[in-house]
């Protein structure tokens, strides 16, 4: 039995030092980052003014708000831009008040427009987007995505194309904003965590020509997309994966720091929950099938070692293994210990409360440095790092299950009010893992273990500071529609 317990104490180990690797690598990335941030320009534009490839733009639908969608559609009507068409793909969308408006819309300017509705479609977004692709013109050069809640600028072409002179480029991508809305309070808790990825990680991965597509407000070559097989339906973010097949083919990217799209936040902490969860989940698709690859398999020669890094620190920003991993492995060892009477090492404990509290200085570090750089007050900066820590428990169930399965349900992020007002389930796996760790906290006294209670103490204050996030969100929602 004390060889169960060595070889519980090296997994724990392990989970740690993949812990605090992702948080350094993510620590030494903003803050690279932030000393470049703003560089970005578009003075290609100036240098290419008669550049003028044909562009079709991407709009893929499901079951959408119309009103919305026809938003984003006069705001693309508006593009200053001389070449370009529009390409509408509403998927298996039954109800045909949501998509008949839209499609009348599209006749009304079908000098610009062009609408597909197409029923029992696969492939989530992307086998929207690769039937978009199949019936774009030939003379179609740069495709750009833009999703159905997107108010495009009218600049957003014309100063973006001309990246695409160089040859090796194969896509261009820029910021989303978003828009902050006074009626919503639920804004303030969540519009520093979404600039999270943006900030810390775009601006240091343009300097070695790898930004990730993120799927929206981003164009790509029409060329370089059907040589590496076009949109990968097997994967929820369809975007991240196929960054991944264009650098291994030796393909580079540009991400322009300007915002050229708004979009609206999710309404409430039922949203919110729902689209994190489809990132992370879509996230550890690709990490889980290409790992091996990052390392092993050799890449094209234009693609450097430090890009592949760069690459997999990119996709892991959202993954979280750490927690449960620590969590089961400390209750196996705690029990192994407790029956079998095996010791538990102080340097473990010490290792566990390195890897926790570097997670959490960390991440309070990057988000209060986005918040004062964004001039966001004292009081948003606390609401957004609860927002990103209610979380946690989220991401690391998403990153498990993607693990086993391909399985789940694309469920679109609702930028309306849910029916929910509080998370009964997820609310409850957060209670259970506190009510865990507390007991393993007994058991380590009944051992007078006294490391390992310290440290079951310390991640069970932090799963119950996890569970009053989600919960003090909800709330907070629920409040504001009773009023």
């Amino acid at each position: 039995m004390i060889c169960i317990s060595i070889l519980l104490s090296v997994l724990v180990y392990i989970s740690c030092a993949i812990g605090i690797t992702n948080m350094i690598s993510k620590l030494i990335i903003f803050t690279k980052s932030k000393q470049l941030r703003g560089n970005a320009k578009s003075e290609s534009t100036l240098r290419y003014a008669g550049y003028i490839p044909r562009v079709a733009i991407h709009l893929a639908i499901c079951n959408e708000n119309p009103e919305v969608v026809l938003q984003t559609l006069d705001s693309l009507n508006k593009i200053d831009y001389s070449n370009f068409i529009v390409m509408v793909v509403d998927n298996n969308t039954n109800d045909r008040a949501l998509w008949c408006p839209i499609k009348e819309y599209c006749l009304e300017h079908k000098e610009l427009f062009v609408f597909h509705h197409i029923e029992n479609m696969k492939g989530f977004k992307s086998g929207a987007l690769n039937y978009a692709i199949e019936n774009t013109p030939e003379d179609v050069e740069i495709v750009a995505i833009v999703d159905s809640d997107n108010i495009v600028d009218k600049g957003f072409l014309q100063e973006c194309i001309p990246f695409f002179k160089n040859d090796d480029i194969a896509f261009v991508q820029t910021p989303l904003g978003y828009t902050i809305t006074k009626n919503n309070p639920f804004d303030s808790w969540v519009n520093l965590y979404y600039q999270y990825f943006m900030y810390t990680y775009m601006p240091y991965a343009d300097k070695y020509n790898c930004p990730l597509f993120t799927g929206c407000m981003g164009l790509i070559r029409v060329s370089a997309l059907k040589q590496v097989g076009g949109w990968n339906g097997k994967y929820l973010t369809e975007d991240m994966e196929v960054s991944y097949r264009l650098f291994a083919n030796g393909f580079k990217s540009k991400f322009v720091n300007k915002v050229y799209g708004h979009s609206n936040l999710p309404f409430d902490f039922y949203g919110f929950r729902k689209q994190n969860f489809r990132w992370s989940f879509g996230n550890a698709q690709v990490l889980r099938d290409y790992f091996f690859s990052f390392f092993c398999k050799k890449w094209s020669t234009k693609c450097s070692v430090l890009s592949k890094f760069i690459y997999a620190a990119g996709v892991a920003i959202y993954t979280n293994y750490f927690y449960f991993a620590i969590i089961l492995l400390l209750a196996l060892n705690s029990f192994s210990s407790y029956f079998f009477l095996t010791n538990y090492s102080f340097f473990l404990n010490a290792t566990i409360l390195l890897a926790y509290l570097l997670e959490f200085i960390g991440e309070l570090y990057i988000l209060s440095s986005i918040g004062i750089e964004r001039k966001a007050s004292k009081r948003d900066i606390c609401r957004n790092f609860l927002s990103w820590w209610s979380l946690r428990i989220n991401h690391c169930a998403a990153n498990y299950l993607a693990l086993f399965t391909n399985k789940i349900k694309f469920n679109v992020t609702s930028k309306v009010r849910s029916k929910e007002k509080i998370p009964r389930y997820y609310i409850g796996i957060t209670i259970i893992t506190t009510l865990v760790l507390i007991g393993l906290s007994v058991i380590s006294i009944i051992q007078n273990h006294y490391n390992m209670f310290i440290t079951c103490l310390v991640i069970s204050l932090s799963s119950l500071f996890s569970t009053f996030a989600a919960v003090r969100m909800s709330l907070m929602r629920s409040n504001q529609v009773s009023e």
